[in-house]
């Protein structure tokens, strides 16, 4: 929380074009977001997904911005004012109520979770009959991997799973209809929560 906290005010300035290309014609398509959803963005950081999400629920729609950091939380209400609810949890146990969201997107931060299977199970909770859970970054795998060890200190090992681990990860909560894209310039995982 503290190294997230102290690098919120610099967090903008590591976006470039290109990240929001990746964004806008990779991530976002495959997202298949729709009109009136009830989506969750976890470690949503400074916000950079939220008034995507926004534009695609729609008016009727509801988007939620999550993060254990106050000081990112601070800067993306800041910058997008109402467009969405902002809460400021750790995703391994939130006060949702089960079935909660259509959708919930890790974007960029599912290496941060110490205990990812206790953070898999609560999403699981949350997310209604049906709904997906997302997990994407602007960047492959191994080079997430490779980025953070270099980075060193208490982000050193937050190392993003291959994809054997992950999908046993998933499957053993009880995520069905697994699909990961892990191409040299992004990564993306959906997963289904069974009916």
């Amino acid at each position: 929380k503290q190294f997230f906290d102290a690098q919120a005010n610099q967090w903008d300035s590591y976006i470039d074009n290109n990240l929001i290309k990746k964004i806008e014609n990779k991530i976002l398509p495959v997202m298949n977001i729709k009109k009136n959803e009830v989506v969750l963005d976890v470690g949503c950081g400074t916000g950079i997904l939220l008034p995507y999400l926004k534009q695609k629920v729609g008016a009727k729609g509801v988007v939620v911005a999550l993060d254990f950091s106050k000081k990112m939380l601070e800067i993306a209400k800041k910058k997008f004012g109402n467009i969405c609810k902002y809460v400021q949890l750790n995703a391994s146990k939130t006060f949702f109520k089960k079935e909660t969201f259509d959708k919930i997107i890790c974007f960029n931060v599912f290496p941060h979770f110490p205990d990812k299977t206790k953070v898999l199970k609560e999403f699981f909770r949350i997310l209604k009959n049906g709904g997906l859970l997302i997990i994407a970054h602007t960047d492959s795998c191994n080079n997430i991997n490779i980025h953070h060890k270099k980075i060193g200190g208490v982000i050193g090992k937050d190392f993003m799973p291959d994809n054997k681990t992950i999908g046993s990860m998933l499957k053993s909560v009880g995520y069905e209809s697994l699909n990961i894209l892990n191409k040299k310039t992004y990564y993306f995982l959906s997963a289904k929560k069974s009916v």
